[in-house]
């Protein structure tokens, strides 16, 4: 089952059925702007040091279907040689057209923005905040799709947040729609049909649109 992150509720409850049909409803329905009818999404895969993870997951990820619609990116922290060789790959091991509408390899130089001794987990902030700026307020996609250098995909990841993309549009509480559940496993799974709302932050391969990150990015810690 799939989580899509609330704002303000903070019970779990199942989402609106008429809102989960008009998804599926208006899942290849072209349009204008940046909400639910218009697919002009950005899927960024975050990676540091590990050549071999990075490896698995762009090999994973060039087996999902739904890919032609979806712009690829790998955005490097650093300039470790073996992540960069992988990155650099890719494009031509099924990540580039016409699979996707494009793969691009980025680098972002490691500059520790609160000094030399900042915790790991500022300097990934600080790696967030710089792609999702370049997905965003660079290349102007109207979705990103975020996932890390550790992950394996099923084949319906793509096409999940291409469904749900129409809820972000049709309903300002939803912060982002995930395609992680911690409680997903098979046997507490009862319909992996459903979905559900809920106060934590799924932050395992999930969506947000471009008002969003207009509204949270200025004040990224």
């Amino acid at each position: 089952a799939a989580a899509a992150f609330h704002e303000q509720e903070p019970q779990v409850r199942e989402e609106n059925g008429q809102l989960a049909a008009a998804a599926a409803a208006q899942a290849s329905t072209p349009g204008d702007g940046s909400g639910g009818e218009l697919w002009d999404a950005a899927l960024l895969v975050i990676a540091y040091n590990r050549p071999e993870y990075l490896r698995q997951t762009l090999d994973s990820l060039a087996t999902v279907s739904s890919l032609a619609d979806v712009s690829v990116y790998v955005s490097q922290d650093g300039h470790d040689v073996g992540v960069a060789g992988v990155a650099a790959a890719a494009g031509s091991r099924g990540l580039g057209r016409p699979k996707t509408r494009g793969y691009t390899h980025w680098q972002r130089e490691r500059i520790p923005l609160l000094g030399p001794e900042q915790p790991g987990h500022a300097w990934l902030a600080q790696h967030y905040k710089w792609a999702i700026d370049r997905v965003f307020l660079d290349k102007r996609h109207s979705h990103v799709i975020i996932a890390e250098d550790d992950m394996l995909f099923s084949q319906d990841f793509v096409a999940f947040f291409k469904q749900t993309a129409v809820l972000l549009q049709r309903d300002p509480s939803l912060w982002c729609v995930s395609t992680w559940n911690d409680n997903g496993i098979a046997a507490l799974a009862t319909d992996p049909r459903r979905l559900f709302r809920t106060s934590y932050f799924p932050g395992l391969g999930w969506m947000m649109r471009r008002e969003l990150w207009g509204e949270i990015g200025p004040h990224w810690p």
